[in-house]
């Protein structure tokens, strides 16, 4: 069921008594059972919840379990997450306690300590990690709560010991700490967004980029080596990009003081080599490595902060060749190359990465310590240093655009058709598919140019202000195609149109289809309006139709969604909470008016598809 329809079957129901509301539900379930989808069931089932509850019925929870057990666990979610953020001092629904006795696998709705527990987000062999609400501040954080009851487990309360002392934004900080039936826990900012390994599986960064956020990481253990401190695992699982795209170093579970000079028993992976992981530990932390390295066996097994720059370059080797250091190794090879540190230094001559790049991989995993670049600065200065050399040659490509010509939407702009010699010259079009295979409407496609190289807009966003942007759109036979750009500052443009042909085809912005327009402005939402019909309404009466209020919030970082027709379909989601005063998420914000705005054009006959995603100025 489209969104508009089912907002008008909520209509329907909003003003039932509550002594009807079960039938009435009820009746919509089993009239509209093929077109509802799971979602919306549960949300009629929510707004029974609602009615009844506001008229004192306390066992409406039991009834919806009885009724739709196989909904249940969306529902208690929904009851649980919307109490803890909308109705929070109500207590007409009691905490319900987590039993010492159940498994450590949580379910939404239930406590640890008096943090309220919305679901599980991670899980390794020593501890499990939960999104939590905290009970005063409404706000959302990460709590780590170890799977053991033994005195072993105090290593969770060390690493909140550890990480409390620092202070940068590298670092995902420390709020509290405690212990829940026996076990210790420690809460932390929750940090939302995807590791490094995932953007460079997704082939989402440049290489600049990518560079840039190394660098980051390396400055970040460079502060935390100077106060003594040891990550001992660095690697592309454990760097998370924030709603900023500031990368964090998490996972302290194995971290040191540099003070001390042997390892616990409690991160000892194998027998073989001190805790971390295996494809980008050091050659000295393994026993046997210490003959090899000419070094003895307590000076191979300390781990210091040698051990954390020959993990970072393993971390810029993955960043350059996609994958890790060993990954041409068999199982049965791989130990003994890791103690050796006979990594793989073809696999990075061959990836075409800068050679300047490869000499810092090779400066960091130095089989001897001694031979490593001196330290995680210098590391991140070295890299600060080509990305200098790198950003200078650029300089020389780049235009500068200081009028603003264009609002792409609350957040930037992009140029008008007429100023198309200002674009820059990027490389051939991807291939688009057949115009045979989307002859059904809804194939708008937008693409980010970046370093010459092209990006799908799901594994870009946000987009940086300075970034090229390309959309190509199937245009149907006799039918006249528009392009429009709507900003949150109320202004609407249409950037270029297409007339009707016999013929089915591909069109572009800019026309050149080996061109992109840069994005420039402030910062926030964007969308591109796809407009088809078979006879254009004039300018005026698009503008008016694409007008948007005043309040224009910016999506998430990572989101975008696409309206075809009216139909939602959420591409990539970056689920945040607003002030503790919004009733709307910005997401909700955004999707409402431009359902708006696809419902004013429809009802003149108008294909209509638009695609919204967020921008970031530099």
């Amino acid at each position: 069921m489209t969104n508009n329809d089912f907002q008008q079957l909520l209509d329907q129901v909003d003003s039932v008594p509550a002594s009807d509301i079960a039938a009435r539900i009820e009746s919509l379930l089993a009239s509209h059972h093929d077109t509802l989808d799971h979602g919306q069931q549960v949300d009629l089932l929510y707004l029974e919840y609602l009615t009844r509850t506001s008229a004192g019925d306390a066992h409406v929870v039991d009834d919806l379990r009885r009724r739709h057990p196989s909904l249940e666990t969306d529902i208690v979610r929904q009851i649980k997450v919307d109490t803890e953020l909308s109705r929070w001092d109500d207590t007409s629904i009691a905490p319900q306690s987590i039993d010492s006795t159940e498994s450590s696998s949580q379910q939404a709705g239930h406590y640890i300590g008096d943090y309220t527990v919305m679901e599980k987000i991670g899980e390794g062999a020593q501890a499990e990690v939960f999104r939590v609400v905290h009970p005063r501040l409404r706000c959302e954080l990460a709590l780590k709560v170890s799977k053991l009851q033994s005195e072993k487990a105090g290593r969770i309360l060390d690493e909140g010991r550890l990480l409390v002392t620092v202070n940068d934004p590298g670092i995902a900080r420390v709020i509290d700490a405690g212990i829940w039936d026996d076990r210790p826990f420690i809460v932390s900012e929750l940090v939302r967004g995807t590791t490094l390994q995932k953007r460079v599986e997704q082939n989402s960064l440049t290489t600049q980029q990518l560079v840039q956020f190394v660098a980051e990481v390396s400055r970040t253990l460079g502060k935390l080596h100077d106060q003594g401190i040891v990550h001992c695992d660095i690697k592309p699982t454990n760097v998370l990009f924030d709603s900023q795209r500031q990368p964090k170093l998490i996972d302290f579970g194995m971290a040191v003081d540099h003070s001390t000079d042997g390892w616990d028993a409690d991160s000892i992976l194998r027998d073989s080599h001190a805790g971390g992981t295996l494809a980008y530990m050091a050659p000295e932390l393994f026993v046997d490595s210490g003959e090899s390295n000419g070094q003895s066996e307590d000076t191979s097994r300390s781990r210091g902060p040698a051990n954390d720059v020959f993990s970072l370059g393993g971390l810029l080797y993955f960043a350059l060749v996609g994958r890790h250091p060993y990954a041409s190794k068999t199982s049965g090879e791989i130990i003994d190359a890791v103690a050796s540190g006979d990594w793989d230094r073809q696999a990075l001559h061959d990836s075409g990465a800068p050679l300047a790049l490869q000499k810092a991989c090779e400066q960091a995993m130095q089989l001897r310590p001694s031979e490593r670049i001196e330290s995680a600065r210098r590391f991140a200065d070295s890299l600060d240093g080509w990305l200098a050399r790198t950003r200078r040659k650029n300089g020389r490509r780049i235009v500068l655009l200081a009028i603003p010509l264009i609002a792409l939407l609350c957040v930037g702009w992009l140029v008008w058709p007429g100023q198309q010699s200002e674009t820059h010259n990027a490389q051939p079009l991807l291939s688009l598919p057949s115009i045979e295979a989307v002859e059904r409407f809804g194939h708008l496609d937008i693409k980010v140019w970046a370093e010459e190289r092209p990006f799908e807009l799901v594994n870009r966003v946000p987009v940086h202000s300075g970034e090229q942007i390309q959309v190509n759109a199937p245009l149907r036979a006799n039918h006249h195609g528009e392009l429009w750009l709507i900003s949150s500052d109320g202004e609407t443009n249409r950037l270029t149109e297409f007339e009707p042909r016999g013929e089915s085809r591909w069109v572009h912005f800019p026309s050149d289809a080996e061109k992109g327009v840069p994005l420039v402005g402030p910062a926030g939402s964007e969308a591109v309006v796809w407009i088809e019909s078979a006879s254009p309404l004039s300018e005026r009466d698009v503008q008016a139709m694409l007008g948007q209020p005043k309040s224009w919030p910016a999506l998430g970082d990572a989101t975008v969604f696409r309206l075809v027709d009216g139909q939602l379909r959420v591409e990539q989601d970056d689920r945040a909470f607003g002030q503790s005063s919004e009733l709307e998420s910005p997401d909700a914000v955004v999707q409402k008016h431009l359902r708006a705005v696809t419902k004013g054009l429809q009802s003149q006959g108008k294909h209509v598809e638009i695609v919204a995603f967020s921008h970031i100025a530099e």
